[in-house]
């Protein structure tokens, strides 16, 4: 789990957000036609994806029956429950920007790559290249949400390398 969870955080800032391709809930969702397609507020932002980072890091780094496979399979159906009713109630896309954990996350580091797929309207997409970071350049000013989810991902990161040294 951590050489995945780390080395494709490394792979995702090397080579671009591969999340948005290999998202195993947005291939496995089965009722994109029936969607709800309910309006999510602009307010919500990312806030269901920051408060999943949250439980998601709580549960890897607090939790004493995070390593309990059966702990891990009902949290991963559960996970897929949350995610899929999401985006049945909003629509796959605009759960995957607000409240799908995974795809927030990866799409945060991808900024930082060097390489940009643009994917447009079920097309394959196109590949640019660009200078490492320059997707952070965004002229939009951040969102709350967005800058909230960024201090979860450091801080959580920060403190379970810190709780990981000796000095701890």
């Amino acid at each position: 789990w951590i050489a995945w969870w780390i080395g494709f955080a490394y792979l995702t800032a090397l080579v671009g957000d591969l999340w948005s391709v290999l998202n195993p809930w947005k291939a496995l969702y089965p009722a994109r036609r029936f969607e709800l397609r309910r309006q999510l507020p602009a307010a919500v932002g990312v806030w269901p994806a920051t408060a999943l980072l949250l439980a998601f890091a709580w549960i890897e780094i607090v939790w004493e029956g995070n390593a309990v496979p059966a702990n891990i399979a009902w949290l991963a159906l559960g996970y897929s429950l949350v995610t899929w009713i999401g985006m049945f109630v909003f629509g796959r896309e605009a759960w995957l920007r607000s409240g799908e954990v995974f795809a927030v996350y990866f799409g945060m580091l991808a900024r930082l790559a060097p390489v940009e797929v643009r994917v447009g309207n079920g097309t394959a997409g196109e590949w640019n290249l660009r200078p490492p970071a320059a997707g952070l350049l965004d002229a939009r000013p951040a969102t709350a949400s967005a800058a909230a989810f960024v201090i979860v991902m450091l801080a959580t990161v920060t403190f379970d390398g810190l709780r990981e040294t000796p000095l701890w």
